[in-house]
């Protein structure tokens, strides 16, 4: 049985896991997706899409600096 490897990817020099890196964006979309739909009214494309394009810099930002592993504990959990 062979064990397998994470796929590294880099952004400007900083190492990240792909697995990680996609299943946050993806998730991040989903939720501004969800908010969007549900003020339907008062949608506003203007103020939408930069708080999207910041919230998904943030959540980047935020796996590349805590490199998350999927399945395991939470790098705010005490060892």
């Amino acid at each position: 049985m062979t064990e397998s490897t994470p796929q590294i990817w880099h952004f400007l020099g900083y190492p990240f896991r792909a697995g990680s890196m996609i299943a946050g964006i993806c998730a991040c979309l989903a939720v501004r997706f969800y908010v969007s739909q549900e003020d339907r009214k008062d949608h506003r494309w203007n103020v939408d899409l930069p708080v999207s394009m910041l919230t998904m810099l943030f959540t980047a930002g935020i796996i590349i600096r805590l490199r998350p592993e999927p399945f395991g504990r939470s790098p705010t959990e005490p060892d």
